[in-house]
């Protein structure tokens, strides 16, 4: 792995990632924390595009593809993302509340 390079990394979510997302947030506006959903994605693509290898602990390595899995956590959401190695990309895979996290064990379709 090369040294981190400077911000910001490439971070674009993919149609159905971005779709998860917003089902999240619609879901968080009806049980009344639809600003508080807004301000923790925005926080949570902040860490993505600034500091991703800082921000999550990294879970395993995918050799052929040179990306390193990793877990951040904020607002009890655990995202599973991946950083290339050497290319200042990162892919988000999962989006998952957990429990103390208002969404957590609700019907999110």
């Amino acid at each position: 792995m090369i040294p981190d390079p400077s911000p910001p990394y490439e971070f674009e979510p993919s149609e159905a990632m971005r779709e998860r997302i917003r089902n999240l947030i619609d879901r968080a506006g009806k049980l009344g924390h639809r600003a508080a959903a807004i301000q923790a994605f925005a926080k949570i693509f902040d860490y993505l595009t600034r500091a991703p290898r800082d921000w999550g602990d990294p879970i395993r390595k995918y050799k052929k593809m040179k990306l390193t899995e990793y877990h951040g956590r904020h607002w009890n959401l655990r995202c599973v993302y991946s950083v290339h190695d050497r290319v200042p990309i990162v892919f988000l895979t999962k989006v998952i509340p957990l429990p103390g996290n208002p969404l957590f064990g609700k019907d999110l379709g």
